[in-house]
């Protein structure tokens, strides 16, 4: 029901309306920085619409969810606004850079299912979680999309840090040619 639902909101550009209005309504939003966009870059290539991108580093939303949840940091991607409870200090290869990988996974995940990608979201989050074991599954598209984008920031992390990808890659090279 979910999936027939945001098919419907796709048709009538729903996520479009919600990207221009949070960008109306938030005005504390920005772009991703060049240090962002060029790391973004090395993972997603071309499979993101970076110019679309908004950060809110003060979302109420996000602090919300994040008390609610009794945790410090939350990050929530709506559409191509991505929604931090906190101010990001974003450099190659920190725990921020890797945090911002994640909800970009998000948005390569919308751009490419449409708003469905919010219902698996919501849905991986009260069933499988975040948590997956690499070569458990053949494909990346059957991993839960919380996990799809925890393995593209574990992914980011290991190449950042000059360890191992052998077990990412595969997965990899079906996000970027879009089969998730």
């Amino acid at each position: 029901m979910g999936r027939v639902i945001s098919k419907i909101f796709d048709a009538c550009a729903f996520p479009e309306f919600m990207d221009l209005l949070w960008q109306s309504v938030k005005l504390n939003t920005r772009s991703l920085t060049a240090i962002e966009e060029q790391e973004a870059r090395s993972i997603f290539k071309k499979r993101i619409n970076y110019q679309k991108v908004r950060i809110d580093e003060a979302s109420l939303t996000a602090l919300i969810r994040a008390k609610l949840k009794g945790c410090s940091g939350m990050g929530t991607t709506t559409f191509h606004t991505i929604n931090f409870s906190r101010k990001l200090n974003t450099a190659a290869g920190n725990s921020d850079m890797k945090w911002l990988i994640h909800e970009l996974a998000h948005v390569a995940q919308m751009e490419h299912v449409g708003s469905q990608y919010l219902v698996e979201a919501f849905h991986a989050q009260l069933g499988e979680g975040y948590a997956y074991r690499l070569g458990t599954k053949k494909h990346f598209r059957e991993y839960n999309r919380e996990q799809q984008a925890c393995i593209v920031a574990d992914y980011y992390i290991a190449r950042r840090s000059g360890g191992s990808t052998e077990a990412y890659d595969p997965y990899i090279v079906e996000l970027r040619a879009g089969e998730i």
